[in-house]
C-alpha cells in the first residue's frame, strides 16, 4: 500500500510539472526579442507592407476609375488625398510604433527557449535565405491576392446597391 501511495504521488508530481511547466516557462528578455525581430527582418516587413499598400491603392483606384476619363484637376486632388492617406498610415504604423508592439506580442507568446531557437534559425544560412526571400514572397502573394479582387469588388458593389435600395425602401415605409 505504501508503494502504491508513493507511485501515485510521483505520478502526480510529474503530471503537475508537465502541465504547469508552460506557466513557469521563462519570459524572454526584451533584448533577445528585439534581436529576433531585427534579424528576422521585422522592420523590412513594415516597409514591404507600405509598398504593398501603395500598389493596392493604385490598383483599387485604377479599377474604380476604369473607363472613366479623369481631368487633370480631379487627378491632382485624388493624388493629393492618396498621398495624405498613405502618410497617415506610415505615420501611425511606423516602426517606432509597431516595433515595441511586436516585442510585447513576442514576449507574451514565446518562451526564452523558443526565442533562442528562432534566433539560431534566423542566424543560420537557411534562416538568412528565408529572410532575404520573404519580401519577394510577400509581394508575389499580394499580387496573387490582388488578382482575386475584381470579382470581390463587383460583388461588394452589387451588395452596396442592394443595401441602398433596401435602406430606401425601409425608410419609405
Amino acid at each position: 500500500m505504501h508503494r502504491f501511495v508513493r507511485n501515485i504521488a510521483i505520478i502526480g508530481i510529474v503530471a503537475g510539472t508537465v502541465v504547469a511547466s508552460p506557466v513557469f516557462a521563462e519570459t524572454p528578455s526584451t533584448k533577445s526579442v528585439e534581436r529576433l525581430v531585427k534579424i528576422s527582418g521585422g522592420e523590412a516587413i513594415i516597409d514591404s507592407m507600405f509598398a504593398q499598400l501603395d500598389q493596392m491603392t493604385q490598383a483599387m483606384i485604377a479599377q474604380a476609375t476604369a473607363g472613366q476619363p479623369i481631368d487633370a484637376e480631379s487627378q491632382a486632388v485624388m493624388d493629393q488625398y492618396i498621398k495624405r492617406a498613405n502618410d497617415i498610415v506610415r505615420e501611425e504604423l511606423s516602426w517606432k510604433t509597431v516595433g515595441p508592439m511586436m516585442v510585447r506580442v513576442y514576449k507574451k507568446n514565446f518562451t526564452q527557449a523558443e526565442i533562442d531557437g528562432l534566433v539560431d534559425f534566423y542566424e543560420s544560412d537557411i534562416g538568412k535565405t528565408f529572410v532575404a526571400k520573404m519580401p519577394q514572397v510577400t509581394q508575389d502573394s499580394m499580387q496573387q491576392v490582388m488578382s482575386l479582387m475584381p470579382p470581390v469588388m463587383e460583388r461588394l458593389q452589387a451588395l452596396s446597391k442592394d443595401f441602398e435600395r433596401d435602406m430606401d425602401a425601409a425608410n419609405n415605409n
